[in-house]
């Protein structure tokens, strides 16, 4: 609902202004009040070649609404827009951009830019709450639904080896609330949601903190439905150039999140990594000539 406000003010503010906009300025207000999913995702090039115009009118349009450039402008659109976004809608804007002549190209570096910027502006602090919270914890759950799901079953494999009760919850089912009801004070829910964020992780990460238990959550931005309820939360914002998620930087955040935790109990660590490797052997994990 809070999103859906942001997006009627923010194109509410495009019709009060328009009778102070010239001929060519009503043209772009006029296609992106009619198109603003394609829109935000539109250099100020293709956006002036879309609607007929020049690009510099599409800066001053910009500029004329507050902004302070085209950039800004276009950062403010995405932010209110992308977690409406469908994934066939994110494959009709993906279609529709430049990018697909050359797709490898854009996707690789849009990962490299999200991984830079996370690098940027990481909290470490709050990196160092989770890992101490983690090592003190009982008992783990992780959970990640949906296309969050190859981030959960990552976290939770890699937790497993040291940590001796971690347990993925890749789906809200019934038997899931029975198992997490009997949850305490002493366990701790691990969340993971990004755009467009599952009802069900937000409901059950409800359901843990009536529990009186601690929830970690990894999102994209404080304005995620699950940043106001986790404590600490984690950001790794994203990027979309494609329907394909870009996860390089949650990736990331949590392979270093279960070095930290290691490095807390470095015995402990050895022990459960020792007995890890001890069953590899034993069953014949994995591949020898």
């Amino acid at each position: 609902m809070k999103q859906a406000k942001g997006k009627i003010r923010f194109l509410s503010k495009i019709k009060e202004n328009s009778a102070d906009l010239t001929g060519k300025q009503v043209e772009i207000a006029d296609y992106i009040i009619r198109h603003y999913y394609k829109a935000a995702f539109l250099t100020a090039a293709r956006l002036a070649s879309e609607v007929g115009v020049s690009e510099s009118t599409v800066i001053r349009f910009a500029l004329s609404l507050g902004y302070k450039g085209y950039p800004e402008f276009q950062e403010h659109l995405q932010r209110i827009i992308r977690e409406e976004l469908t994934s066939t809608e994110r494959l009709r804007i993906s279609l529709d951009l430049e990018a697909r002549n050359d797709i490898f190209s854009e996707v690789f570096l849009q990962e490299i830019e999200n991984v830079q910027g996370l690098f940027n502006g990481f909290s470490r602090a709050e990196l160092t709450m989770a890992a101490d919270a983690l090592s003190q914890a009982d008992r783990i759950f992780v959970t990640g639904i949906r296309a969050a799901r190859c981030l959960s079953q990552h976290f939770a494999f890699q937790l497993g080896r040291i940590h001796e009760n971690v347990v993925e919850v890749s789906s809200v089912q019934q038997e899931t609330w029975d198992f997490i009801k009997g949850g305490t004070p002493k366990d701790l829910l691990f969340a993971i949601a990004f755009p467009r964020y599952p009802r069900e992780t937000v409901e059950l990460i409800d359901f843990a903190l009536r529990l009186n238990m601690q929830v970690i959550g990894l999102t994209d931005r404080m304005a995620s439905p699950i940043a106001r309820m986790c404590r600490p939360i984690l950001l790794a914002p994203l990027e979309m150039v494609t329907f394909v998620d870009l996860y390089s930087g949650p990736l990331t955040v949590l392979s270093a999140l279960v070095a930290e935790v290691a490095f807390r109990d470095e015995e402990k660590a050895f022990a459960y990594l020792q007995k890890f490797e001890d069953f590899a052997t034993q069953m014949r994990v994995f591949h020898k000539e």
